[in-house]
């Protein structure tokens, strides 16, 4: 009888392992499933930023190159100011390249520490580069203010000043608006990002 009893008790007794055993790999591959989900959002998320960027190099640069260089001969900018202008545009171009170099892919395959680390080293950089940018857009517009006044070839002289003046007023800082919100968008989809790789490290935080 005591045999049938212990014999009983163990086989419960395995039972109940074997049921622990599957609950707990069921919660792996649940948590597996949570967090590659949460990386594949991260990365749908963050794709933008790359679409935003190549944009920006293959397309946006060659028309801004080819714009001031036809409103060089209609307005009669000056050469120095017109390569100077196409310069620092393809600088800015590369510059956001190697700054934001985080692909959807990267989510998926890097680690969680190494995630965390190119998204705070991606915010630092991207500040870093919208306070000297500022200085400059303010400068160059400045600049082509100078240059307006200045060369006399083109049509500017045969327009009034304040129509060119009032024009740079209305555009300059709708530009300067812009690039801010650009900037705070980007800033915000890192930090969400951010957010979710320290909730996956930490569940309880929540």
């Amino acid at each position: 009888m005591n045999t049938e009893n212990n014999t009983s008790t163990y086989n419960e007794l395995e039972e109940m392992k074997s049921e622990m055993q599957r609950l707990r790999q069921s919660l792996q591959e649940q948590k597996i499933f949570s967090e590659q989900a949460i990386r594949n959002a991260m990365g749908e998320r963050s794709r933008w930023i790359s679409r935003l960027v190549s944009t920006e190099l293959y397309i946006v640069i060659p028309l801004l190159i080819l714009m001031f260089a036809g409103i060089k001969y209609f307005i009669g900018l000056s050469w120095p100011f017109v390569i100077v202008t196409c310069v620092l545009c393809i600088i800015d171009a590369f510059w956001d390249r190697s700054i934001n170099r985080l692909k959807s892919a990267d989510f998926a395959t890097l680690s969680m520490v190494q995630l965390k680390e190119r998204l705070d080293a991606q915010k630092k950089k991207r500040r870093r580069q919208m306070v000297i940018e500022l200085p400059l857009m303010v400068l160059w517009c400045v600049w082509f203010a100078y240059d307006l006044t200045t060369n006399p070839v083109g049509i500017f002289r045969q327009m009034p000043a304040s129509i060119w003046y009032c024009l740079l007023a209305v555009v300059a800082p709708l530009s300067i608006v812009a690039a801010m919100m650009l900037y705070r968008k980007m800033q915000a989809t890192d930090s969400a990002s951010i957010a979710e790789l320290e909730k996956l490290k930490d569940p309880d935080s929540e």
